[in-house]
Order: C-alpha cells, then structure tokens, then sequence
C-alpha cells in the first residue's frame, strides 16, 4: 500500500472532486459564531463536500482532475479543507477500510485492464451519495510482458 504512491494521488483527487456525501446536515448544540453570524443553539446547517473542494481559494483550478496536486512538494489545502469522510466526532468510521480498499482495487484493475468511457456525457448525481449519471465503460485488457513473452 505504501508504494502506491500515484494511485493514493488518484484516489485522492477522485474523492476531493466527486465526495461520497455531497450534503452534510448538522445541528448546532450551542450558539456558534460562523464568520459574521451566529447560529443559535438548534440551529440547523447544512454543508458541502463537494462545494469545499470545489472552492478556487483552497484548489486552484478547481474542476479541472489533476492527481498532482497531492504531491508533497505542491501546496497542501489547509486542516479541514478535504474532508472526504467527514472530520471530528462524526467522520465516517470506516474511512480507514475504504481508503485502502479503494486504493487497493484501483490498482488492481489498472493493472489488468485498461478502461475507457464510452461517448456521452456523465455527471455528478447527489442522493444519498454521490455517483454517476451513467458511466458505462469499455474494458481492454492489458499484455504484459514477461521475460520476452507475453501474457
């Protein structure tokens, strides 16, 4: 897993642009001051994932897919700016599971095939979930080769 460095990258900037959960709710426990406002204790908010990756002060060029943006030698969003899986008390307890898994199965099918989408247009659909309009794919299988033969 650690040698994953460009898939990591990939899963990475998959997730800032299209975040499992597009709407957060949350109710304010106590009055909190956000910016020039306070929200009584009660209040009902609601916040975006997808908007905050989205914001061109924290991602430059927000909407264009850019998987170097997470080098280490790039600058960073600051501390709460990607929050794929949510953050504090309420981050999604399997974030850890999903992070390698999806790293894992990346690579895994990168691999063997190589997939390409067919014509149309696809976008993001926000339910319970964030997916896919349709994103039908072709699937070409790789040839590697292996010690002067392929396989």
């Amino acid at each position: 897993l650690p040698l994953l460095v460009h898939t990591r990258r990939l899963v990475s900037e998959s997730l800032r642009m299209y975040s499992p959960a597009w709407l957060v709710t949350r109710q304010a426990v106590s009055d909190v001051r956000l910016g020039e406002f306070t929200l009584p204790a009660g209040s009902d908010v609601i916040w975006s994932a997808y908007a905050l990756h989205r914001d061109p002060e924290l991602y430059p060029d927000p909407l264009r897919f850019d998987p170097d943006r997470w080098l280490p030698e790039r600058p960073q969003p600051p501390k709460g700016a990607f929050v794929p899986f949510g953050s504090g008390k309420r981050m999604c307890i399997g974030d850890t599971f999903a992070w390698t898994e999806t790293i894992i199965i990346t690579a895994l099918i990168a691999s063997r095939w190589r997939l390409r989408p067919t014509p149309g247009t696809v976008r993001p659909v926000g339910a319970i979930s964030t997916h896919p309009s349709s994103l039908q794919m072709v699937p070409e299988l790789r040839h590697h080769t292996v010690v002067g033969k392929a396989r």
